[in-house]
């Protein structure tokens, strides 16, 4: 597709919002690590038992995608405990496979400017 010259496009709707709101939750996710460490600091006074504290939050965030992991392996809780199913119990199904339409969800506006 060939774009006459002055004519420019951008992308607008959700992609154009997507965009805008990952530069506020990247600044935002940094701030909160920060102020956490330093809350962290004041409470023990020392920059190696706050930095081991602090690393329960990298595991319990590695733990999350493992257990995400799990869930889709046929075999994970594939038994019976006391006549219950624990697959039914914890209401651990076949995963879906979505697929996302577009670029990022775009909803197909585009806007135009001549000049």
């Amino acid at each position: 597709m060939t774009i006459p010259a002055g004519v420019s496009y951008s992308f607008a709707g959700t992609y154009e919002n997507q965009v805008r709101s990952e530069h506020g939750c990247e600044s935002f996710y940094r701030s909160a690590l920060v102020i956490i460490f330093l809350i962290l600091y004041f409470q023990f006074r020392s920059v190696p038992v706050t930095a081991l504290v602090f690393s329960a939050l990298l595991l319990a965030w590695s733990g999350r995608f493992i257990l995400l992991w799990l869930y889709g392996q046929s075999w994970f809780l594939n038994f019976s405990l006391f006549g219950a199913d624990l697959r039914n119990l914890f209401q651990i199904g076949t995963p879906i496979s979505t697929k996302c339409g577009g670029v990022g969800g775009i909803s197909g506006i585009v806007r135009y400017r001549i000049g």
